[in-house]
């Protein structure tokens, strides 16, 4: 049987969401438990991370059985396809959200304010994916211009409304 690539990718993903899964279980069991103030077990607040952790443990899971099935795990990677595939424009796209989405929930949050963080995590994502080099630099600077503004009024609505409207202390 010839794996599809379809098959490949579930794969793939399978492994992904099975490993995020467990590290998401890992740290909603490593919440506070609140045992000190006697609160009721089932309301702490890592309970709902961890079933939703768990559900996604058990879908992960059922993805990987029935990639394995149809021969998903026969990836027959090599340097040359490797590289080929990471040249994909949707490749590049998605590693370039991944490094941006990693800087900014794990080097930015906790080491600035809030709002700072996300002005500038929504401005660099929306100026890196609107750059258009072939464009005129009038063009050029309106987009960074409705990034920067983009950014802005993100950080502001978001900050605003989880402050006063939810009553949430951002960091």
């Amino acid at each position: 049987m010839k794996p599809t690539a379809m098959a490949k990718a579930d794969f793939v993903t399978s492994v992904v969401l099975v490993a995020f899964s467990i590290a998401y279980i890992v740290e909603s069991y490593r919440m506070p438990r609140l045992e000190a103030q006697n609160i009721n077990p089932w309301s702490a607040p890592g309970v709902v991370p961890g079933f939703l952790g768990l559900i996604l443990f058990v879908l992960g899971l059922v993805l990987l059985v029935r990639s394995m099935a149809k021969g998903g795990h026969r990836l027959g990677w090599t340097a040359a396809t490797v590289r080929e595939n990471v040249a994909q424009a949707g490749i590049k796209r998605l590693l370039i959200t991944a490094l941006l989405c990693l800087v900014y929930a794990g080097f930015m949050m906790g080491n600035m304010p809030y709002w700072l963080a996300t002005f500038l995590f929504v401005s660099a994502f929306t100026g890196v994916f609107e750059w258009n080099p072939e464009a005129s630099r009038k063009r050029r600077m309106l987009g960074i211009a409705i990034a920067v503004t983009l950014g802005a009024a993100t950080a502001a609505v978001v900050s605003i409304t989880f402050e006063y409207g939810f009553l949430v202390t951002l960091p």
